[in-house]
């Protein structure tokens, strides 16, 4: 498998690790819980979770070329089993990082925004530019690991590490 996908599920891991901070105020976490919602953060879990399993899949079928439909349900099947568990806890953590770091005031104000027209319309738009982002990324970063792999390889043959 390639780097790009281990760093991507370790990011995940991590989001979904690190311990949550709970907001004391019940009218900031209630504004959060509202914002939570309207951006429909599970829809977008689900969204990393597919490019996750697609991104396997492609690196299954470049590894292994003739590997059947079966096989790669099982591993989706592995993922969706392993990565489950996180989804909550990352959208519990989105909130805490909200309420972390505005101010009651200022998350009403941002609920304000996104429940305006020109807000919907940014959530609608969203998933659609961070798809094209992370297609230009891949596009990019996909050649650039290669170049990064290959260099590696070579400072560490030249170093006299095999």
């Amino acid at each position: 498998m390639h780097v790009r996908y281990f760093l991507a599920l370790a990011g995940v891991i991590c989001l979904a690790l690190i311990p949550s901070v709970r907001a004391d105020d019940t009218g900031k976490r209630n504004t959060v819980n509202e914002l939570i919602q309207l951006f429909e953060f599970d829809k977008t879990i689900e969204s990393m979770n597919v490019e996750i399993l697609r991104q396997i899949e492609t690196d299954m079928r470049q590894q292994f070329p003739d590997v059947d439909d079966t096989t790669l349900a099982a591993a989706a099947s592995i993922v969706r089993e392993e990565t489950a568990p996180m989804d909550g806890r990352l959208v519990e953590y989105v909130g805490d990082l909200m309420a972390r770091y505005y101010t009651e005031k200022e998350l009403r104000d941002v609920l304000a925004f996104y429940k305006s027209e020109t807000g919907r319309k940014s959530i609608k738009l969203m998933p659609k530019i961070s798809e094209e982002t992370g297609k230009l990324v891949r596009e990019w970063g996909m050649p650039m690991q290669k170049r990064i792999d290959f260099r590696l390889s070579d400072l560490l043959r030249e170093k006299g590490y095999k």
